[in-house]
């Protein structure tokens, strides 16, 4: 049956049966500051603060202006200081098309969760992070890019990848 989310009154999924665990946008990124090490970042201009996150540093939104408050497309925050564990939340960004977190070999990733970013998500660079594994990557059925050079990966080349041959124009 369908439930009231009262935190997703402007829910842009027509269709939605659950509320999913999503809370913000804000708050998702506050998690990823929280929980990747943000205050020994390189840099984090604007992050955990009142400013628009829009106009955090390595966050770009729909239509480009920072002062903006939600419609994150794209999060960059190559060669930061980023460590230990991206939460999965960051797969629960509505409109994600865009995740570059290269260069940071103390970020460990997994893709628990990239279901809730399978419709938008469209780049995924990777490479030099604390990646060690592709399993679920399957499940970004629209997957464009994907870089994931100079990680921790072994064994023999994932079936996964190859659920993504309809979507998947280049493979690093």
């Amino acid at each position: 049956p369908c439930l009231p989310c009262d935190h997703l009154i402007n829910d842009p999924y027509l269709g939605h049966t659950q509320c999913e665990n999503f809370t913000s946008e804000r708050d998702t990124l506050n998690k990823i500051f929280v929980d990747t090490g943000g205050e020994f970042w390189k840099n984090s201009t604007n992050w955990k603060s009142e400013a628009p996150i829009c106009s955090w540093q390595g966050i770009l939104c729909e239509n480009g202006n920072a002062q903006d408050a939600e419609g994150i497309t794209s999060i960059r925050l190559d060669n930061n200081g980023l460590t230990g564990t991206l939460p999965s939340e960051v797969w629960t960004l509505p409109a994600l098309r865009y995740l570059s977190l290269q260069k940071n070999p103390n970020l460990v990733i997994s893709f628990n969760g990239l279901g809730h970013a399978a419709a938008t998500l469209e780049v995924l660079a990777l490479s030099e992070t604390g990646l060690r594994s592709l399993k679920g990557i399957s499940a970004a059925s629209s997957l464009k890019e994907l870089h994931v050079t100079g990680n921790r990966i072994k064994g023999t080349f994932p079936d996964e990848l190859f659920a993504l041959s309809q979507s998947l124009e280049s493979l690093h």
